[in-house]
């Protein structure tokens, strides 16, 4: 028996050097995870130890009809070019019924598809302001705002589909197929030994959000050690007022704030590539751009609010891209008074927002040209300025828009019979139909983001490294034009010429979160070197401790810290140590930035922080799944995802070499134990010789 342990020992020993001789890791691959809304479950999954199949490359419409009509060694794992990743060719391979799974290929050279989207035509149209407005739902149906679409997002794949991002990863897996599997010339198969791929990317959530939740609540009562099986998304929502208010002392009047808003999130098919760069950081450098004019003006003095105005207020909104998570979540809030925090005793908090405090709505979405003479829109809502009083508002912010441009900054209405664009107003609009807002774009029907909610989505798209300036130029542009007409109609006022976009800043938040994490302003921010590429703009998961608190996403707390230096004071002479906020007063965030080498460190005070954005539907008893109201996005939980190639033989060579290894096993182990039983017989020989 010591005989059979030790040659136990030495199998599993070796197991692992034999294991990393036959697979071959897949590095730099990311892959399709599961969601669900409140109905359905989307996305990818593979069994619980891996999907196995057979590698194929496709390349053309033959390679797919081979696959397909002859391949005789299913299932295969299928090899798609970016080009190639599209909606008819990903059905046919579902349809197959002989392919467990998608690896797609970054290829040198390899263009991208003309357009590609994974959102909806109709982005957000189950939560859209529209859908009980006939002719205004309908409009998306013959215009669609989002021609790229694929609709990816909301397919039910039934197999793992992996991104390799890695060149040379991508070049071995296809040097692979062509050596052991291309068929021949007419067409032939190859024989056994063929390269196969294993993907493993095992969900543990399933069905829809109701389901998913339950579950995890059932296996509290059961499991000493629970686990919930899905995660409502969210994050954290960015706000900001330009001057402080306390509660107990300041009272908001009713249409006297203007707000000033822009999205935090985008989305794509796969794990951590979320650039969201025409989709979110064009945006993003507008609203900051024109954070940082206005931060300006007050602390020079220059900003002087007339009698209708008390407060500009900066809201920054995350979750967007999933039914309006962010600004949904704060609509509900200020519905209930709570907004941007309930009271609580003993701590100084904010004056509370409502929606009736509203007196103007901005948005800056899709901002992004490379164009000299780039087209800026104007939208504005068709179905609020029905009532004459809204309307002659909203003509009132068109006609400052107007004159507050100047040659070179092209500003164009959308006509009134157009509805909005999906966009975080329409959340707003929802419950007070009487706020008068625009959302402006760099498109007037159709996205000019051919990659809008896509992993294509990115500086390159932009044409950032050749166009930078350019686009620079078109962003501050806009921002210049709207900080003119919020300070217009904030101080009846034109803005003092000495209030101008800081292009410098412009282009290194745009550098920031579309080139390089590690640039001046973030390591400036943070006080430390960042490593590693631009952070992704998926809003991820809600941390499921109370109330959602918690940790916010790295690009959050970025943008975060980034608007806090806009709008806030540098406090001279306050050290690190003094540099903190006080727990008893939620008015205001104080922020050390710049202690790195050869710097001192500053202290900033402003009043941003951070608000929930978790959709209502998962704090009110008894929601409606179906009811359309709120987000009801989930994401499956998950193991670790792995990703290996290696040479398979045929099933059958396979089990004949299992039959054999069985019967040495048996047959070793048999004449071990015989051997055990007559050792004092096999071995006299030796140990008489060694006693005497």
């Amino acid at each position: 028996m010591k005989a059979l342990l030790f040659i136990s020992l030495c199998f599993f020993a070796s197991a692992e050097r034999i294991a990393k001789r036959i697979y071959k890791p897949v590095e730099g691959s990311v892959g399709c995870f599961r969601r669900f809304n409140g109905t359905h479950q989307f996305g990818c999954s593979s069994h619980e130890n891996g999907n196995v199949g057979v590698l194929h490359k496709i390349q053309s419409e033959d390679d797919l009809k081979w696959l397909i009509e002859i391949g005789p060694h299913s299932p295969y794992v299928a090899l798609l070019s970016t080009r190639l990743f599209q909606r008819e060719m990903m059905t046919s391979l579902k349809e197959s019924g002989k392919v467990n799974g998608v690896v797609v290929l970054n290829k040198t050279g390899e263009g991208r598809p003309e357009r590609f989207s994974i959102d909806d035509v109709c982005p957000n149209h189950y939560s859209s302001f529209y859908n009980k407005f006939e002719q205004e739902s309908q409009f998306c149906d013959t215009n669609p705002w989002n021609p790229g679409s694929t609709e990816f997002l909301f397919e039910d794949w039934g197999f793992p589909i992996f991104f390799v991002q890695s060149i040379e990863t991508a070049q071995n897996i296809s040097q692979c197929y062509e050596k052991y599997n291309r068929p021949s010339i007419k067409g032939v198969p190859r024989d056994w030994p063929l390269c196969a791929i294993e993907l493993k990317s095992p969900m543990i959530g399933a069905v829809n959000t109701p389901t998913c939740i339950r579950r995890g609540i059932l296996d509290s009562y059961i499991n000493p050690q629970p686990s919930m099986f899905c995660d409502p998304l969210g994050d954290k929502n960015i706000f900001a007022t330009v001057v402080p208010t306390n509660s107990s002392t300041d009272t908001v009047q009713n249409r006297s704030v203007i707000l000033i808003s822009t999205r935090l999130d985008s989305m794509s098919l796969f794990e951590e590539i979320t650039p969201g760069a025409d989709s979110v950081v064009t945006g993003l450098a507008g609203i900051l751009s024109l954070a940082d004019m206005i931060g300006r003006a007050r602390r020079l003095s220059l900003l002087n609010f007339k009698p209708d105005i008390s407060n500009i207020v900066f809201s920054i909104f995350n979750g967007e891209s999933f039914d309006y998570i962010g600004s949904s979540r704060t609509v509900f809030d200020m519905e209930k008074g709570i907004f941007p925090r309930p009271e609580e005793e003993g701590i100084s908090i904010p004056a509370s927002i409502r929606l009736h405090h509203i007196k103007y709505f901005f948005e800056l979405e899709q901002l992004g040209s490379d164009s000299v003479d780039e087209k800026y829109f104007v939208h504005s809502d068709p179905v609020s300025q029905s009532d004459p009083d809204v309307k002659a508002e909203v003509e009132k912010l068109k006609n400052i828009l107007n004159d507050s441009a100047v040659v070179g900054q092209n500003m164009f209405d959308v006509t009134d019979d157009v509805p909005l664009p999906p966009s975080s107003f329409q959340s707003f609009l929802k419950r007070d139909q009487r706020i008068p807002g625009i959302v402006i774009t760099n498109h007037k029907g159709s996205f000019k983001n051919r990659y809008y909610s896509s992993e294509y989505d990115t500086a390159d798209a932009l044409n950032f490294s050749k166009s930078k300036q350019i686009i620079v130029d078109n962003i501050a542009a806009v921002s210049n034009v709207l900080t003119s007409t919020i300070y217009k109609l904030a101080t009846d006022q034109k803005l003092p010429t000495s209030i101008a976009p800081d292009k410098e800043f412009i282009g290194e938040v745009l550098e920031c979160f579309l080139i390089n994490n590690n640039c001046t302003l973030l390591r400036y921010l943070m006080s430390r070197n960042i490593t590693g590429p631009p952070r992704p703009l998926y809003v991820g998961v809600a941390n499921a401790d109370e109330d959602f608190r918690g940790n916010a996403n790295t690009a959050t707390l970025f943008v975060n810290e980034i608007l806090a230096i806009k709008l806030g004071d540098r406090l001279n002479g306050v050290n690190k140590t003094d540099c903190h906020s006080d727990p008893k007063d939620d008015i205001y965030h104080h922020s050390w930035v710049g202690d790195l080498p050869g710097s001192m460190g500053e202290c900033y005070r402003s009043t941003v922080k951070l608000t929930v954005a978790v959709s209502p539907a998962f704090i009110i008893d008894g929601y409606n799944w179906t009811s359309g109201d709120y987000s009801t996005w989930t994401e499956s939980r998950w193991q670790p995802f792995t990703v290996r190639y290696f040479l398979k033989e045929s099933s059958s060579y396979e089990n004949g070499i299992f039959v054999v290894g069985v019967v040495v096993f048996f047959v070793s182990t048999v004449l071990i134990f015989l051997s055990s039983r007559r050792a004092d017989v096999l071995f006299m020989g030796r140990i008489t010789a060694g006693t005497s």
